[in-house]
């Protein structure tokens, strides 16, 4: 199943700079309007499978390189937490029943990214990161009714500094 949405929030980290090597922690929590839907097939049973996703959070470490004293290049990965919610209703023999699950679901993820400071203590930077929370499932009487927990998020930001670089 594919599902899409809109994601949005905020993070707060700290980093450290030792000559041009930068390495700190990060962690952010963001809104993800992520829904989906499927329908499955048996020979006995059908079942609609509905998905949705509200929350996600990150908890990285970040090691980096100033290539210009304005531009750094770093990678960052750590702990991945989100809200999942499946809804299934199901059709057997002509039974119909439904089932729901709302689980909070943990993994990793990975990244990378580029943050640029255009002044004095701002900066923008745009971040790929790569998500996975591993698989959720409904006990349908269907096969291949898991749902792959991966996302590919790709985001711009602007940051802050208390400190500059």
């Amino acid at each position: 199943m594919d599902a899409s949405g809109f994601i949005g929030g905020g993070q707060v980290g700290c980093n450290w700079l030792w000559g041009s090597f930068v390495g700190g922690g990060e962690a952010d929590l963001q809104y993800t309007g992520l829904d989906g839907s499927r329908d499955l097939f048996a020979a006995s049973a059908s079942a609609h499978q509905d998905f949705r996703s509200r929350w996600l959070a990150t908890f990285r470490g970040r090691v980096g390189w100033l290539a210009t004293p304005n531009i750094n290049f770093y990678a960052t990965g750590g702990l991945a937490l989100a809200n999942v919610n499946t809804a299934s209703t199901v059709n057997f023999n002509g039974t119909i029943n439904s089932l729901s699950d709302s689980t909070t679901h943990a993994g990793w993820t990975l990244g990378a990214g580029l943050e640029w400071m255009f002044a004095d203590r701002w900066s923008a930077k745009v971040e790929y990161l790569y998500v996975d929370l591993g698989h959720a499932t409904n006990p349908l009487p269907i096969s291949n009714n898991g749902l792959s927990l991966n996302e590919n998020i790709l985001r711009i930001g602007i940051n802050y500094h208390f400190y500059a670089w």
